[in-house]
């Protein structure tokens, strides 16, 4: 169970914004945000497990392969390239991306790339944010560790919207 403030308003923060904020941007016109926006949670969490010493792809890999249910470990290494081709260079490298395509979801294209489908993908990131909030509230030094990595980041206080004034 989790006794600490900082850790719960920091839970619900990014529940707020990750888990309910992501979904109404897969739309037609916007789901291609949403992929952003998973793959910025996943760097988020991965940095709240591991604040200390690793890397971001480090961090964001090793995240994927102890939350995330098969068959996203063994693409862990994919996915860290899908993360950085899409938010530096608009690319989504290894994968094609779609919406509302459940069916081809992690299925290989026509291209011989493998399809996100932006749902499945979104859902594969709650289940890993549920697991990995089963392990903190079993945890001290996971609560320990997000409440670190908050820290260096400038603060609980300056999570969430409208905290700012």
């Amino acid at each position: 169970m989790i006794h600490d403030a900082g850790v719960d308003h920091a839970l619900r923060t990014f529940a707020e914004i990750y888990v309910g904020g992501i979904p109404p941007t897969i739309t037609d016109e916007s789901a291609y945000l949403s992929f952003i926006a998973v793959l910025s949670g996943i760097e988020a969490l991965a940095l709240y497990v591991r604040p200390d010493g690793a890397g971001p792809g480090e961090r964001f890999r090793a995240f994927i392969k102890d939350y995330f249910v098969d068959p996203y470990p063994e693409l862990a290494a994919d996915l860290w390239q899908f993360r950085n081709g899409i938010v530096h260079a608009f690319n989504p490298g290894p994968f094609a991306l779609t919406h509302q395509h459940s069916h081809h979801h992690l299925q290989r294209g026509v291209e011989g790339r493998r399809i996100l489908n932006a749902e499945d993908f979104y859902a594969a990131f709650v289940f890993a944010f549920r697991k990995y909030v089963a392990a903190l509230e079993a945890s001290s030094d996971l609560q320990e560790r997000l409440l670190r990595a908050i820290a260096n980041e400038g603060g609980i206080a300056n999570i969430g919207m409208g905290r700012a004034y």
